[in-house]
């Protein structure tokens, strides 16, 4: 493979480069082992166009510490905390590869985004690959077609697995939260590929259609966090005199549904969630008067105990379950059941809790320095046009990402973790890229 990378000229290597980086984001969320292999493959070639420029980017130096202190910190955890923890050193450096690898592919995947036209195509392979997500869920939820579905000796899998208690809709995805959470992804860049005004009906009439289908399923997804990347998504870019299209399409869409497939249940599930108190209640409500007793409080405020303990270099990865177990056995004798948590469901905890909290700052202000030079450029600098809309869409794409990683670590999913990574390179290749200056 080296050998036959060096032997292109920059041209090809960088049309296969971006080509095999293209597919990848296509069968990223239907088939993540193929995703991963092509992705593997620009990531060869853009290192090998890039050479030895990984040092000469003040961003690429503050993920470079940030790796030496997460492999310390492991290091760390293995050799002076096991008796603790009780985790083989194996599970506590396995957690880098949810990390290390995607500082890579964050550095490699600029080369892919680094002008507005190439995000546009993105935007499209984006939206085209995640199709397979909503026929599951139309699958799933309409004609209750349940998974889990595997091939490759269980390396693709496809969930579809029914939620207890209620309907809803998980996709392809383990979990509803995750699907909510993709969708409302999608949901932005569909807005987007409607918007800019030069486009003819005939290129706007598949994501006119998709767009009630995402907005419908990311609500039966029943997820806190992608309801209010919907909300993030629609008041960032649609006008006032627009805000009833969307409802109006759901409606179409429901009796639709009651007509062809006669799915009441599903229709009943839907307005429930939209038209009764739950919605508010998910977004909204608040019990000041127990807020001690929220889940949520209790897990912060165990992790913030945590890390305190051995706040320079954290506890390692994969170990907060057991912590956690331990101390709730402790406060509650002779209770059998407890509750079970993997990690501290918000990713500042997280990143200090595994880390330290040093680590912690640096990633908070990686993230934090990226967003500002973004919104500078993107809202003071750039002319309002065709190009300023792929670069808003992005954008918020991101703040809708991060703000989901507040109240729950959806991360630790690698098709959600690369995507996040591959989000960030754009906005960080937008940066680097020269603007008309507005007039």
């Amino acid at each position: 493979m080296k050998f036959l990378i060096e032997n292109l000229n920059f041209k090809n290597k960088l049309k296969i480069g971006e080509q095999s980086f293209l597919t990848g984001v296509f069968f990223l969320p239907s088939a993540l082992p193929i995703s991963i292999i092509f992705f593997l493959i620009s990531i060869i070639i853009s290192l090998n166009i890039n050479k030895f420029q990984f040092f000469k980017d003040k961003y690429n130096q503050l993920l470079f510490v940030c790796s030496g202190l997460m492999i310390f910190s492991c290091i760390n955890s293995a050799l002076h905390l096991r008796e603790i923890t009780n985790q083989t050193a194996s599970n506590i450096f396995l957690g880098l590869a949810n990390w290390l690898p995607l500082f890579i592919l964050f550095y490699s995947s600029q080369i892919y985004l680094n002008n507005s036209e190439k995000r546009k195509i993105f935007s499209k392979v984006f939206i085209s690959g995640s199709l397979p997500l909503i026929v599951s869920c139309i699958l799933q939820s309409i004609f209750k077609i349940y998974g889990p579905f595997k091939t490759l000796n269980g390396l693709l899998v496809w969930f579809q697995e029914p939620i207890p208690q209620h309907l809803g809709v998980t996709g392809l995805f383990s979990n509803q939260n995750y699907t909510g959470l993709w969708l409302s992804i999608i949901l932005v860049f569909l807005i987007y590929e409607i918007k800019p005004s030069k486009r003819n009906f005939q290129v706007k009439i598949i994501p006119t259609i998709l767009i009630p289908l995402t907005a419908y399923f990311l609500i039966l997804s029943d997820s806190r966090n992608a309801l209010l990347g919907m909300l993030i998504g629609i008041f960032s870019f649609i006008k006032r005199k627009f805000l009833l299209i969307i409802p109006l399409s759901l409606s179409f869409f429901m009796v639709l549904n009651r007509l062809i497939f006669n799915n009441l249940d599903q229709n009943y599930k839907f307005f429930e969630i939209l038209l009764n108190d739950r919605l508010f209640n998910k977004l909204f409500a608040f019990d000041f008067a127990n807020f001690l007793n929220y889940p949520r409080i209790e897990i912060y405020s165990l992790a913030s105990k945590f890390i305190l303990k051995s706040p320079l270099l954290g506890w390692g990865p994969s170990t907060f379950h057991i912590l956690y177990e331990r101390d709730w056995i402790t406060n509650n004798p002779g209770i059998s059941e407890y509750p079970r948590f993997q990690h501290t469901h918000n990713i500042t905890f997280e990143l200090a809790y595994n880390f330290g909290i040093p680590l912690a700052i640096i990633m908070s202000l990686f993230i934090f320095k990226i967003l500002k030079k973004a919104l500078f450029i993107i809202f003071e600098k750039s002319k309002k046009n065709e190009e300023f809309l792929i670069n808003k869409t992005w954008f918020i794409a991101v703040i809708i990402m991060l703000v989901s990683q507040i109240n729950d670590v959806t991360y630790y999913d690698g098709k959600i973790s690369i995507l996040i990574w591959i989000l960030l390179a754009g906005l960080k290749s937008l940066i680097e890229e020269k603007f008309p200056i507005k007039t």
